[in-house]
């Protein structure tokens, strides 16, 4: 298992309790394939450098968590379908 940090930018108009669903759903992800989710911090509103998909502006989420590093491969293809997620970066530690 490796440890990992993830950051999305999820969309500026996703209400709180969707946005909390949707970080519940890749917690539950991880946990399907024995991975541990570590800290999370609280969503942050805040303008974009650049416009990503019309949108100018952000909720930002971060957490760590450990994950064997085939299976991230498939988080990340689970993220690009999510079309409430401007963009994320997934980093190794």
């Amino acid at each position: 298992m490796r440890k990992y940090e993830i950051v999305f930018i999820f969309h500026p108009d996703l209400e709180e309790d969707r946005l909390k669903k949707k970080i519940e759903e890749v917690e539950k992800y991880i946990a399907s394939n024995k991975g541990k989710t570590g800290k999370i911090k609280d969503p942050i509103r805040e303008k974009l450098p650049y416009p990503i998909k019309k949108c100018s502006e952000g909720q930002y989420v971060i957490f760590d968590f450990e994950m064997a590093p085939d299976a991230v491969g498939e988080l990340k293809k689970k993220f690009l379908k999510d079309e409430n997620i401007l963009r994320y970066t997934v980093i190794k530690k």
